[in-house]
């Protein structure tokens, strides 16, 4: 997968992106949400800080995401 490059303009609308994303995260097919949590697990945005337990955040989050639906 090639890496992907952001301009800091664009971060906070990725950031809305993303919390949109997890608001929705049980009703997007079961495929496509691993296909998206491996992308984000990838290394594949390297001008976003990376952290070396990114993919239990990632897990604690989306775990949060699905416990805190109305």
């Amino acid at each position: 997968m090639p890496s992907i490059s952001f301009k800091k303009d664009i971060q906070i609308p990725l950031q809305h992106l993303a919390a949109a994303t997890l608001v929705h995260w049980q009703e997007i097919p079961e495929a496509v949400r691993s296909a998206i949590v491996e992308t984000a697990k990838s290394g594949a945005f390297p001008d976003l800080p990376r952290t070396t337990s990114l993919q239990e955040q990632i897990a604690r989050l989306v775990r949060y995401s699905g416990e805190n639906r109305d």
